[in-house]
């Protein structure tokens, strides 16, 4: 793949793909890149040139084939064949050895849940490093190499992960029908979908599908378990699969005055994301909580099914510059306003690329007070719709409850309903519609739209 505007503008720029002359060369010209020069003179020589390129727009995104100009080219007869050819590399890498063994059967020994208690002990053992593996994609490095040295990048630790849970496995006799290393669109997944090639598909996977322990999978890179009921809809794409394109965060709390100032309740999140252990379980859960009540306590938490409930306890409200007890129910802490790319910068009032969102975003925050006959200074009911997504605030109170929603909605992309569901176009939120985007995102960050104050 080939993107033709440069960082800086340029007169000319030319790309050349040079092959044996009756090699099969599969191309695609993306969002009006010049037209291909096909020349044969010892060598097959595929040549583009595009003359006076005004350079990439800015802020620089971070997949620019998706809307500038590029060329995507393969040789390979099919994705099919690239299959066959990826997953023999990984198979071959793939194998545990008596060391590896001898390590998971100490671990393990009275485990009631050896898969997930693998997932941990590699999780444990080996730590990730954020370096890209493009460079061996075809030739990674084997299980056993991984494990000795005690860290990887994605495609190690993916590697690894499948040698030690396909061995307990076979250790145990589970009726698993598939343990695997897959690829998912992650890039440039939606470009030329029908090119085969292993660029743009840089989303790993290791899928595990047992009879008692369903059907779950788990990222290499931030060591994650996703169970299928909390990442939503599989759908079937070439070299593996990918996730429905959808993101959902939902905190309920709901609290009860009790003696002094103390006041006590429950919760629940609502999660489209995975966890790898308890501990970072907990932490997800207190993130959220916190957000809202910073100085809570937050204990029995429960998990079923990607809804975890768990109970709160606050000694005190914390309180305003007049002193006066005050909550604020805004943006969640590792929710939605931090997922958002990059390159969207709230600061910017213009911007010459498009902000792509390679989800549906989904972020509800609903606070319930038991107030009784207390006087409650609320923020006012609010909504902000348009192409881009809505922003809405809800105040109610009656029998002695007060209830205050906040739901923020950001579209995938603008009109991506009447697209095709692989069109690129689908997640860009084009640059004419950047102003009203960063309205939505400066009112969803606005803390008078959830501050709640005890008079």
């Amino acid at each position: 793949m080939f993107v033709f505007a440069p960082r800086d503008p340029a007169i000319r720029v030319q790309y050349e793909v040079r092959v044996p002359v009756g090699t099969a060369v599969a191309f695609e010209e993306l969002n009006g890149a010049p037209q291909v020069r096909d020349d044969e003179n010892g060598v097959r020589s595929l040549t583009w040139i595009m003359e006076a390129s005004p350079g990439l727009k800015w802020p620089i995104a971070a997949q620019p084939a998706a809307y500038e100009p590029a060329v995507v080219w393969s040789t390979w007869e099919d994705w099919s064949t690239l299959d066959s050819t990826w997953r023999e590399a990984i198979n071959e890498a793939a194998l545990a050895d008596s060391t590896i063994t001898a390590a998971l059967d100490e671990r393990l020994v009275g485990s009631l849940d050896p898969l997930r208690d693998t997932v941990a002990f590699w999780n444990e053992s080996v730590r990730t490093i954020h370096y890209p593996f493009r460079f061996w994609k075809l030739a990674p490095r084997p299980a056993i190499r991984t494990w000795k040295t005690g860290y990887g990048h994605a495609l190690d630790r993916a590697v690894l992960l499948q040698a030690m849970l396909r061995y307990v496995v076979q250790r145990d006799g589970a009726t698993c029908t598939k343990v695997m290393c897959t690829r998912n669109e992650a890039g440039y997944g939606e470009v030329a979908r029908d090119l085969p090639r292993l660029t743009g598909f840089d989303g790993l996977r290791v899928e595990v599908c047992c009879g008692d322990h369903g059907s779950w999978s788990i990222d290499p890179d931030g060591g994650m378990i996703l169970d299928g009921n909390e990442v939503g809809r599989w759908s079937t794409s070439p070299l593996g699969q990918r996730f429905n394109s959808r993101a959902d965060q939902h905190l309920s709390l709901s609290l009860t005055p009790g003696d002094a100032e103390a006041w006590s309740g429950s919760g629940v999140l609502k999660i489209r994301t995975g966890h790898a252990d308890a501990e970072a379980l907990d932490s997800q859960v207190h993130r959220a909580v916190h957000s809202v009540l910073p100085d809570a306590e937050v204990s029995a938490i429960v998990r079923d099914s990607g809804v975890l409930h768990f109970n709160i306890d606050l000694a005190q409200w914390p309180t305003n510059a007049d002193d006066q007890p005050t909550l604020t129910v805004g943006p969640l802490d590792g929710g939605l306003l931090d997922r958002l790319p990059a390159d969207v910068h709230l600061y910017e009032e213009t911007r010459q690329s498009p902000v792509r969102l390679p989800w549906h975003l989904i972020e509800t925050v609903e606070l319930r007070l038991q107030v009784d006959d207390r006087e409650v200074r609320t923020p006012e009911p609010f909504s902000m719709q348009g192409a881009t997504g809505s922003f809405s605030v809800d105040v109610e109170k009656r029998h002695g409850w007060l209830r205050v929603t906040r739901r923020l909605d950001l579209h995938t992309g603008v009109g991506s309903q009447q697209v095709e569901l692989d069109d690129p176009q689908r997640h860009l939120h084009p640059a004419e519609s950047w102003p009203e985007l960063r309205r939505l995102l400066l009112e969803a960050r606005e803390p008078e739209h959830g501050t709640i104050v005890l008079e």
